[in-house]
């Protein structure tokens, strides 16, 4: 069976070049792509400031697909909740919120509590472990969620994806490469995911367990976020 997958820092569904949020540009984008599997981050929560709201349940609605939004922590000192969503075309099966806690030495310019979305489909009848996280900026903080990755890596049908920020060279990838495969080795060419006007860096990713395999990869010009969506059609 093939599945396609995306990989989308969508900074709250805030136009890259427009004047705010804009669910409808969002959904018309991810429809354009065809996904089943739809890993998101930077993602907002129904809460008490202006702008937060139920983003995973209005894009999974305008979608039609199953929704899933993980808080990491609640922002400007209010019940603001943001994380990270998943959506998919397919049953949500389990699901569950992993914390990366915030660790107090790392002198980040953005100290943010992180997460890792847990969820199980069974798009073929049998569980498919999905992994979708959003590390930190600095070095120790990207340690830390590397640290509280690993564990959940190394069984069957997994696949891992998100915005790590962290470029293909980094060592703290080393580990991660060594239980799975990087769907960036299909890539036509050495493409780039932000920010989407002009891309400097590569810092999204999606891996599969090696019992999976992408077929093909693509990081889109597309300008709707400050990051280019990340593609990869998986044979599951």
């Amino acid at each position: 069976m093939k599945l396609s997958v995306l990989s989308y820092n969508v900074e709250h569904f805030a136009l890259y070049h427009g004047p705010g949020i804009d669910y409808d540009a969002f959904a018309e984008t991810i429809r354009s792509f065809g996904s089943d599997l739809i890993g998101l981050n930077e993602v907002r929560g129904a809460g008490e400031s202006a702008g937060y709201d139920p983003q995973a349940a209005i894009l999974g609605e305008k979608l039609g697909f199953h929704a899933y939004f993980g808080k990491a922590q609640d922002m400007n000192g209010k019940k603001d909740p943001y994380g990270n969503a998943f959506l998919s075309r397919f049953p949500i099966v389990k699901a569950e919120t992993i914390l990366i806690p915030y660790p107090e030495d790392a002198m980040s310019p953005y100290p943010e509590v992180r997460s890792i979305l847990h969820v199980t489909v069974a798009p073929d009848g049998k569980p498919l472990t999905i992994l979708a996280t959003h590390l930190g900026v600095t070095a120790r903080e990207q340690e830390v969620g590397i640290g509280i990755l690993l564990p959940l890596l190394g069984g069957g049908r997994t696949i891992l994806m998100g915005d790590f920020n962290l470029t293909p060279a980094s060592p703290l990838l080393k580990p991660v490469l060594e239980k799975m495969r990087d769907s960036a080795e299909v890539l036509p060419g050495p493409l780039l995911s932000f920010p989407s006007d002009k891309p400097e860096v590569k810092i999204d990713y999606l891996f599969t367990s090696p019992d999976l395999r992408a077929l093909s990869a693509d990081i889109p010009d597309v300008e709707t976020s400050d990051h280019r969506p990340y593609l990869a059609e998986i044979e599951i």
